[in-house]
């Protein structure tokens, strides 16, 4: 991801294909999105250490270990799979390869 993309993230967008990968990174925020996104907040192994859903307009707190964000439309019409201890890989999309 290029550091004009990283930094437009979901700006102005009216939503959202899939998720948006945000590497690195270790929190989101919300001006200027214009819905509520789900977050998953994975580190370095790829294991999900929280997740949170985010209303536009709020300043998300940055998540000790997080080395990326996953974000995607809270309405996305399939159920955010992912939450904590998820280990993922990322392909076409996120692929759930176990819980610990």
């Amino acid at each position: 991801m290029s550091i004009r993309s990283r930094s437009r993230g979901l700006l102005g967008r009216r939503g959202v294909d899939g998720v948006l990968p945000l590497s690195p990174a270790s929190a989101v925020h919300t001006p200027g999105v214009r819905f509520p996104i789900d977050v998953a907040h994975p580190d370095r192994k790829p294991k999900v250490l929280a997740t949170a859903t985010t209303r536009p307009w709020i300043l998300g707190r940055p998540r000790l270990r997080a080395r990326r964000v996953l974000a995607r439309r809270r309405d996305a019409g399939r159920l955010w799979e992912l939450g904590p201890g998820s280990v993922f890989c990322l392909a076409e999309g996120p692929h759930i390869r176990g819980q610990t």
